[in-house]
């Protein structure tokens, strides 16, 4: 056993090796292991000295001494050890090391087998060798290693090779309970120990295969949890143990298994409630937010660094008494903690002002500047009306920030009789326009808001006196024609109610037989700001994946840097939706229906102008196939970039400047590999996030909420509403926006976005994504009547991926004018300036085929540049058309060369 016993100690240790992979044998292992049943037997729990892995070894297994070192029947050797290593070491490097190590000390190194493998959803190689002892016994031996982090994790074991069949399955048993445990193991254990539950041997065969199917694409997970739930009964240690495996979809199964079975358990709720997972702790915040008591307990636990989170988790789900009960507590403690009264405030933002107000009086009371910051952002954003009094004074604070917040909210807290006071609040001095200083600056801001504030009351005032609702109408839209009052008009009114400002006619319930059709064309609204489709989704982001691979960059550092950022990238994301390494694909694990359209679209709620921001709403609608998935696909992206409902934007402007993005590649990745991971962005106050439940007109709405709170004491927040129709899901940033859509369930298609010309030109487009927009509306500014005699201002285009390049077509189309009848007809293709002169590394180019003579006697006048606007100086300005190259351009091009410098000397007179 010598000889055995250094290769094993080899196998834990490090150099470089590469070895060349043994196919048939590969598959032959891999037929093996896989043919392994779990053995049906009781095994232990045991947990690392370090607290870092937990897992279990077959029970009759005896263990030497203190060290993890089990050994079985037939003299075989189960030997688990972590040991530390600098974090990020690749697990391929550690793993050749090893290899280098062990093929050392061997006759044949080339009997070495590896194979790649997994430790719950972690990379993880296994080193298989059969190899004679100093009799000629022959022995097997299999380690699996993989590292999570800073740790290395290793379980191998070492068996005569005779009774390697008949032990392997315990091995396999062993391998498959092994679980990193999350940074607050020990509170877990903590839970374990008061639920009494006592670490007695058991079964685990059961529960390890309902595991090892949960991770699968299309799992059966209402079935699984079937299973589950009565093994919390019977099999509780091994049972309770899921609600800390690495996998959010182990744990959410276990989640709602432990919520189904019985009540012996409760304490493992206030745990799950702190998963960092939200989906995951809505099933416990679900079950806890019904409890009579619940204002007490959370009361009672308000010094824990962990309030903060409690609360919001369980806040959607509380009665109205319940939430009054804990605001109330929290501002009437003894020693209060501020951090979490802050936190508490930010959730009120959520809660409708009839069911709760806010604490202002114990606020004022507090004289804790950020208490009061936080609590006048909040006021502001749900509309709730303040004690003028107490906003006086607040107006008159040392605090800058207060001074400004007070201001803007004495616009929906004070009355007509109210604005001498905010008049006197004016400096009589005005601030001179070329003042820099930060106190002439604040001064000014200050006063801006409150003559704002004083726009604000008049306009309240004159809507509380409008006699009908159409002169009410009218009094929102000549509000909405004047900057910064158009957004406080549209929601002070049109957004205070479920009905909005929508006709009185639309729907209010859904069709028994209502589908939506494949690019939502029956629920979006005939006029939309900007529409975008991937048709396939799945094909685009084949061919967008063809296309990076397919790049000829500059340098060889540029192609190996966009390649490494490639994969870095998609293991990055893989990770994060839990795909197994080997995974084809990524999109699949999303949980979108990956081959149904995914359509993108934006547009100005019924009532309100183009311009008013508030009243734009955008939805994302597309098919989807496995909804936990789906949703923790939104989460996880809101959660790192801020808000989902962006990607509306980000789809739309990202397609049209597409054509710059490969040549921008290589800077990218030299941005990413160049990030200094040692200097990280610094975090925010107050950070929680949560799933909460809604519902309009009985259809169940999902909330996804995020809210930060940063250093200077802004509030950020992020929401996604998600509601489902059938397969097909509904994303918005609101509930007015869905309620916007599925209005228009009973109304004829060709009044809808069916009707649209556009549209459908668009959608039989042969593109990978395809796009429209209304630049009348994209456009829309207050006061702006520039746009207003134009009927028709639309662009249409096509994103098309191949091996080679992307094409990014335009079609611009605007109503016949006297300055667009010098732009001529043409097709891209027919003109040979691009292809002939331009040099390959352009990154975008526009094009346009002039009649010039036209556009020089017509566009002057059209566009009324008078001489007295705008002047023309040789200094500035020069015409070049070079007549060796002219000719050979045709009549479609001419140069224009501007002295940039001089130009922007210039003064052109308001021109």
């Amino acid at each position: 056993m010598r000889k055995l016993l250094l290769v094993l100690i080899c196998l834990f240790c490090g150099g470089t090796i590469s070895l060349n992979a043994q196919t048939d044998r590969l598959e032959a292992r891999d037929a093996e292991w896989k043919s392994y049943a779990l053995p049906q037997t009781n095994f232990t729990r045991h947990v690392t000295p370090d607290k870092a892995v937990v897992f279990r070894v077959p029970a009759d297994w005896k263990q030497q001494g203190t060290d993890l070192t089990f050994v079985g029947p037939h003299d075989a050797q189960l030997l688990v050890t972590v040991e530390k290593v600098p974090d990020g070491y690749p697990l391929t490097e550690y793993v050749a090391s090893t290899l280098k190590a062990t093929a050392d000390v061997m006759a044949s190194p080339e009997s070495i087998l590896t194979r790649r493998t997994k430790f719950q959803d972690l990379e993880a190689r296994e080193i298989y060798l059969e190899t004679p002892d100093e009799k000629g016994k022959m022995f097997r031996s299999a380690t699996w290693i993989t590292i999570s982090g800073p740790l290395v994790v290793r379980a191998s074991l070492v068996v005569e090779l005779d009774h390697a069949t008949a032990i392997e399955p315990f091995f396999k048993a062993t391998v498959q309970s092994l679980m990193f445990v999350p940074a607050n193991f020990s509170q877990f254990e903590m839970t374990r120990t008061s639920a009494m539950i006592e670490p007695a041997p058991g079964p685990i065969h059961e529960i390890e295969n309902i595991v090892a199917g949960l991770n699968e694409l299309n799992a059966d997970r209402e079935g699984a949890i079937k299973r589950l739930t009565p093994l919390f009964a019977s099999q509780p240690g091994a049972a309770v143990d899921l609600l800390i495996d690495r996998r959010a979809v182990v744990r959410s199964a276990a989640a709602e298994a432990l919520a189904r079975s019985n009540d012996s358990l409760y304490d493992f709720f206030w745990y799950v409630l702190l998963d960092s997972d939200p989906f995951i702790a809505q099933t416990a915040a679900r079950r806890l937010g019904s409890e009579t008591d619940i204002a007490s307990r959370l009361l009672n636990v308000s010094s824990s660094k962990q309030v903060t989170e409690l609360i919001a988790r369980v806040w959607p789900f509380m009665t109205k008494e319940n939430r009054a009960r804990v605001m109330q507590g929290l501002f009437t403690q003894k020693t209060p903690n501020r951090e979490v009264q802050t936190a508490a405030l930010i959730l009120l933002r959520m809660t409708p002002v009839s069911d709760l107000k806010l604490p202002f009086a114990s606020i004022m009371t507090a004289n804790h500047e950020p208490l009061k910051i936080v609590a006048l952002q909040v006021a502001n954003d749900r509309g709730e009306s303040l004690p003028v009094d107490a906003l006086m004074k607040l107006a008159a604070s040392p605090n800058a920030k207060i001074k400004i917040l007070a201001a803007e909210n004495l616009g929906q807290s004070a009355a007509v009789s109210d604005i001498p006071r905010l008049e006197a609040l004016i400096s009589k001095a005005p601030v001179a326009a070329a003042a820099q200083d930060k106190a002439a600056l604040q001064r000014k801001a200050f006063d801006e808001e409150i003559k704002l504030s004083i726009r604000k009351i008049r306009f309240r005032s004159d809507l509380g006196l409008a006699k009908t609702v159409e002169e009410g109408r009218e009094i929102i839209r000549k509000a909405a024609s004047e900057s910064r009052l158009d957004d406080f008009a549209w929601r002070y009114d049109c957004e205070a109610t479920d009905a909005g400002c929508s006709p009185s006619s639309a729907a209010r319930t859904l069709p028994s037989e209502f589908k939506i059709k494949s690019f939502a064309e029956n629920i979006f609204p005939q006029k939309v700001t900007q529409y975008t489709a991937i048709p396939n989704p799945a094909q685009a982001v084949e061919r967008f994946y063809e296309t990076l691979h397919g790049l000829q960059l500059d340098s060889p550092r540029a192609q190996a840097s966009l390649i490494l950022m490639m994969g870095t990238l998609r293991e990055k994301f893989g990770q994060e939706l839990g795909a197994p390494p080997e995974a084809a694909t990524l999109i699949d694990y999303t949980g979108i229906k990956s081959d149904s359209p995914i359509v993108f679209g934006k547009w100005t709620a019924a009532g309100a102008r183009d311009s008013v921001g508030y009243a734009q709403r955008n939805a994302i609608v597309l098919r989807v196939k496995d909804r936990e998935r789906f949703e923790r696909s939104v989460e996880s992206f809101q959660r790192q970039t801020g808000a989902f409902m962006y990607l509306t934007d980000y789809v739309g402007v990202g397609t049209r400047l597409a054509a710059a993005v490969p040549a921008l590649l290589p800077f990218s990745a030299q941005a990413v590999l160049a990030a200094d991971p040692d200097k990280p962005a610094k975090p925010p106050l107050v950070n929680y996030s949560f799933v909460g439940q809604t519902e309009w007109n009985g259809i169940p709405i999902k909330t996804i909420e995020h809210r930060w709170l940063d250093s200077d004491w802004n509030l950020s927040t992020a929401s996604t509403y998600l509601a489902f129709i059938g397969d097909v899901a509904i994303l918005t940033p609101s509930i007015a926006t869905i309620r916007d859509l599925l209005s228009n369930a009973t109304v004829a298609e060709q009044q809808l976005l069916a009707g649209n010309e556009e549209f459908r030109r668009t959608v039989t487009t042969d593109g990978d994504i395809v796009y429209f927009s209304n630049l009348k509306a994209f456009f829309a500014a207050p006061n702006d009547k520039s746009f207003d005699e134009v009927k028709t201002a639309d662009e249409t285009g096509a994103l098309k991926f191949s091996t080679s390049s992307w094409d990014n077509s335009h079609r611009l189309v605007f109503d016949e004018s006297d300055w667009s009848k010098p732009l001529l007809p043409f097709h891209p293709r027919d003109l040979s300036a691009p292809r002939e002169i331009l040099p390959s590394s352009t990154l975008a180019y526009f094009m346009l085929k002039l009649d010039f003579a036209a556009a020089w006697s017509t566009w002057p006048k059209s566009m009324n540049l008078r001489e007295s606007r705008f002047e023309f100086d040789a200094a500035s300005w020069s015409l070049d058309f070079n007549k060796e190259v002219l000719p050979e351009l045709g009549p479609e091009c001419g140069a224009v060369l501007l002295d940039l410098p001089n130009v922007y000397e210039k003064d052109f007179q308001g021109g």
